[in-house]
């Protein structure tokens, strides 16, 4: 007879006999009984070790309660325990052990990185966001329509303040290719200025597909061709005085590095800016902390 078996009778049995004043012995060896299940491994199709109604056989994280059982790239790993939530793989490397797998953590072998932030937008936009434009769900996603060149941004509930990376994967459906639009990430946005500092793929009037490392309003570190009509994920790091913009396509990676201007604590986000209204789908954003130097 199974321990579960076993338990479930001796439960019935146990109720009467307390009535008789006999049942505390009993009573204590359900206890011990019932614990053997988890101990010996026995009923896993009923065990829910994280408590959050998904049972362990066909939980996506067992361990850490996810009810929602989110899963941004779809592999055995969902969100909230994937080493590395957007990007599909079948073994997870952490060369550094700090919990960020290497394919996320931008110093993959130094440890001390940890995802501050990973949200998919798999229902929404969460409660506690900021948002400056009209952010809508959109197909797993959000999206944005930008236009007149106001500042549309989605900001987390975080306060950044030290060194970190923030990257998303967006993509782009300009209403007139030949205007101004850019779309990206920004590592902080001071709301009282409005400023930022943005890494951005877009289009330059009348020129060509770039990616920028911006500053808005004012100015901008560099700009290098990139094509950017195409689904790019967009990365931007900083490193004590120093920002990295990196952008990512399946047919080209460019980069450019330049000096932060916003220096006050300020949220994360996702960012647009566009003459021409320009509807950006953005795919998921994460925040991933760094030690100081």
């Amino acid at each position: 007879m199974r321990v579960s078996v076993a338990v479930k009778a001796l439960r019935h049995r146990a109720g009467s006999w307390e009535m008789q004043g006999r049942g505390r012995p009993v009573l204590a060896l359900l206890a011990l009984l019932a614990g053997c299940d988890v101990v010996f491994g026995l009923d896993e199709h009923d065990r829910d070790q994280d408590r959050d109604g998904v049972v362990d056989a066909v939980d996506n994280c067992p361990a850490v309660g996810n009810p929602d059982q989110g899963n941004e790239d779809n592999d055995a790993w969902g969100d909230s325990c994937d080493l590395c939530p957007p990007i599909a793989e079948t073994v997870e490397l952490d060369s550094d052990g700090d919990g960020v797998g290497d394919a996320c953590d931008p110093n993959p072998t130094t440890a001390g990185d940890s995802i501050r932030l990973f949200e998919g937008f798999h229902h929404g936009i969460p409660n506690g966001w900021t948002l400056r434009g009209a952010w809508l769900a959109e197909d797993d996603g959000v999206g944005v329509v930008s236009s007149n060149h106001a500042i549309e941004a989605l900001l987390s509930p975080l306060e950044s303040t030290g060194d970190q990376t923030v990257s998303t994967a967006v993509t782009t459906v300009p209403g007139n290719y030949d205007y101004d639009w850019r779309v990206g990430v920004t590592d902080r946005l001071d709301a009282t200025a409005p400023r930022a500092d943005a890494c951005v793929v877009g289009h330059v009037f009348n020129g060509t597909d770039v990616l920028r490392l911006e500053h808005v309003p004012a100015r901008f570190d560099g700009s290098t061709s990139f094509g950017a009509r195409v689904r790019t994920t967009v990365i931007l790091e900083r490193r004590g005085t120093q920002l990295r913009c990196t952008a990512q396509s399946a047919a080209e990676t460019k980069q450019l590095i330049g000096t932060p201007e916003v220096l006050v604590p300020a949220p994360p986000g996702l960012f647009a800016d566009s003459a021409d209204p320009t509807t950006a789908r953005y795919e998921w954003l994460m925040v991933v902390a760094s030690p100081g130097p």
